[in-house]
């Protein structure tokens, strides 16, 4: 079996020890062969680290008036991040630690080099680093097609933006929404749309330009961005071209299947001149072309807007909403694996319309934040989540945390701090029985300012947890930053974690690196038996699922508690 190549660049200002490491590395017999160059210099060493041919590095500290802690930061400000080991000396304690928060991925002394430390450090950093670029794959692309996803997509769109006010140009954004799709999924089952989505996204990564940008926006919707090269009727060509590739039929798994979509067309700067204002017109438009039946395009018009009347619609009766008591909570049960017991209560909202039928989270909670009504909203879910768990304190039930969603509006409020300390004072419940779920992206905008947040937080004694993690910016090293206690995987990792060896080594990764920095795991998205083992297996601290139980309103939680204190969990899988 051929070895797989590490290309490694040391950087020191002694010939003699790029000698003695090539010597130590002809002694490591592994599953990885090596490729050893030398740089002499800071300024030949970055300029050789920027060239991007390199795997690994070793960088010296002492690089004569210089040092190679200052190097790393200098690659890491460029935006490369490749694995760097720095060597120091004996007892340079201080060193090693300003190495480790600085990013490097290991440091050895130079005295103390043996081929088998080197051999180990240098596989460690491999690995973690391909688990790194794996994981800002996922973050940054659709699991299910491989394009790439809103996060992704929004990022693009900016920066065709900036170009176009630079070039003074336009840009086209196209919405593009299945029609009836929901009857794929209804009758041929879920494998079947997943599949469909897979062959649609080829069609049209195929249909468009290198230097355009498709992306999948979330569940059937899809989204383009494309230059204009002369005028806006380019647009509405792209989309009769992707209009065509998708009325020739599909086979899925031998059955043959024809879909139609609809597609929506905002241009920059006539219909907006920044990212959401786009997607909102291109969202308006994609609704207009269904209106006309499907199996079409249309470009925006305000005259057309029906779209925006029904969010304007909700968004009316949303503000009423509060008031008139529609907002109630739902519960689910995280369970502790070792224990079997019950130890959160996680707190879902949900929304119940007076005149209506139940509104599906994924409906009314964005336009909640996109409107600002998250923030009362939000204030009054902590507040009767509170209320709640102290009203099952003082019924007797066991001591447990209640969990509770943070957006990242929220999070931003001025006096969030002094929102939650008030809640917990008017309510009476003990800080320690409280925990706050914010998400990777909300706290790596500005790591230090997110810090600082998050300390003010646990001063007040209650427990933080980053939820679905992996699935934002997921760089696992800044994880060290944040005063958090527990680690949310999100379930895209669980739900082939039994077939899939590459998510099971990514959620073992992720339950050692928490473990080493003092956090539990929470495995949520738990639907198997065969999932549950595995995450036992792997140590993982707590599972949440559909497994052990539902979303529920307070009064079926309670029975569901005591009539089923350890869920489905079986007995003998605790330890």
């Amino acid at each position: 079996m051929e070895k797989s190549l590490l290309k490694i660049l040391l950087v020191d200002d002694d010939e003699d020890y790029f000698v003695i490491v090539q010597s130590l590395l002809s002694e490591i017999k592994s599953t990885y062969s090596y490729e050893l160059e030398w740089a002499d210099t800071y300024d030949i060493a970055l300029e050789r680290v920027v060239s991007n041919k390199f795997d690994i590095c070793l960088f010296d500290y002492l690089l004569g008036e210089r040092n190679g802690l200052e190097l790393l930061r200098e690659v890491h400000e460029k935006g490369f991040t490749i694995p760097v080991i720095l060597l120091t000396g004996l007892g340079d304690h201080e060193v090693d630690l300003a190495a480790m928060k600085t990013g490097a991925a290991d440091f050895l002394e130079k005295a103390h080099l043996t081929a088998p430390l080197l051999e180990r450090s240098l596989r460690y950093a491999a690995e973690r680093y391909q688990i790194e670029l794996k994981l800002t794959h996922l973050a940054n692309y659709d699991v299910l097609t491989g394009l790439p996803n809103r996060c992704l997509f929004q990022d693009r769109l900016n920066q065709a933006l900036a170009r176009a006010r630079r070039e003074n140009c336009q840009v086209a954004i196209l919405f593009l929404d299945l029609d009836r799709f929901k009857v794929i999924n209804d009758t041929l089952g879920h494998s079947a749309g997943d599949l469909l989505l897979r062959e649609i996204a080829v069609r049209l990564a195929k249909g468009i330009r290198e230097c355009d940008t498709i992306a999948r926006f979330g569940g059937d919707e899809f989204m383009a961005i494309t230059f204009l090269i002369s005028q806006a009727q380019s647009a509405g060509k792209l989309a009769q071209r992707i209009l065509k590739a998708l009325s020739l039929p599909f086979n899925l798994d031998g059955q043959e299947v024809f879909i139609k979509a609809s597609i929506g067309i905002a241009l920059y700067p006539i219909d907006g001149t920044d990212l959401e204002s786009l997607i909102k017109c291109a969202d308006s438009a994609m609704y207009q072309a269904k209106s006309l039946g499907g199996n079409t395009y249309s470009f925006f018009s305000p005259e057309i807007n029906t779209h925006t009347m029904e969010k304007l619609i909700m968004e009316s009766n949303m503000h009423r909403a509060l008031e008139r008591e529609e907002f109630l909570l739902n519960f689910q049960p995280q369970f502790d694996i070792q224990t079997g017991r019950m130890c959160v209560a996680e707190a879902l909202l949900r929304w119940q319309p007076l005149d209506g039928k139940l509104v599906l989270p994924a409906h009314f909670i964005p336009l909640l934040e996109e409107t600002g009504l998250i923030i009362p909203v939000g204030e009054w879910v902590l507040y009767s989540a509170c209320i709640q768990c102290k009203a099952w304190q003082e019924a007797g039930m066991p001591l447990f945390r209640i969990g509770v969603n943070i957006s990242v509006r929220q999070l931003n409020q001025e006096g969030f701090v002094d929102m939650v300390k008030k809640v917990l004072y008017e309510t009476g419940l003990d800080p320690f029985c409280l925990e706050l779920e914010i998400t990777e992206n909300m706290i790596m905008g500005n790591v230090l300012e997110s810090t600082k947040l998050l300390d003010r937080l646990k001063s007040l004694g209650i427990h933080l947890a980053v939820d679905d993690f992996g699935t934002g910016y997921s760089s696992l090293k800044y994880l060290k930053n944040f005063p958090i206690d527990r680690v949310k995987i999100d379930r895209s990792f669980i739900t082939n974690i039994n077939n899939d060896p590459k998510d099971e080594a990514i959620v073992r990764t992720i339950i050692a690196l928490a473990h080493n920095l003092g956090m539990r795991v929470v495995a949520e998205g738990v639907e198997t038996e065969e999932q549950f083992d595995l995450l036992t297996r792997l140590g993982c601290d707590e599972v949440q699922g559909y497994y052990f139980g539902k979303p529920v309103p307070a009064e079926e939680f309670v029975d569901l508690f005591r009539v089923r204190l350890f869920c489905n969990m079986p007995e003998s899988s605790f330890r």
